[in-house]
């Protein structure tokens, strides 16, 4: 049997990845499963979830792999920012985080950010225009 490697569902919503053997598994939000390599490449090649950032792989080594084989421009995806970078972005103006903000059209990612963001003590108007991307009703 093939070593299980963690993936971790990064949004608050449940995912389901398909294995090789035609079976899916379901991961909480928030949560984590193990799969193994196969079943890595397998759902890659079948579904969107990993280059879009929902779900990433723990250990470094294979998220690298994945990264790599999917041809994922880290550099242009929010959800594979670290908080450092969401930082630097969170603290530029409201108008620069508003244009930020457009460039992404994942809804998943812009909640994961309003979800950090909440944590950041920002002032009202930059958690203003957040809550408008993520379409937060108050």
């Amino acid at each position: 049997m093939s070593e299980l490697i963690r993936v971790n569902n990064t949004t608050n919503c449940i995912i389901g990845l398909p294995k090789m053997d035609g079976t899916q598994v379901i991961i909480q939000p928030r949560s984590f499963t193990r799969m193994s390599k196969d079943d890595i490449d397998y759902a890659c090649s079948i579904c969107d979830s990993f280059a879009k950032g929902h779900v990433r792989v723990a250990d470094v080594a294979v998220e690298k792999q994945v990264i790599e084989e999917q041809n994922i421009d880290v550099k242009e995806n929010a959800a594979f920012m670290s908080e450092d970078e969401l930082k630097k972005h969170l603290r530029a103006s409201a108008d620069n985080i508003r244009k930020w903000l457009g460039g992404i059209h994942d809804m998943v990612v812009i909640a994961n950010i309003y979800e950090y963001a909440k944590k950041l003590d920002l002032p009202a108007s930059k958690m203003e225009v957040i809550e408008k991307a993520a379409r937060i009703q108050k």
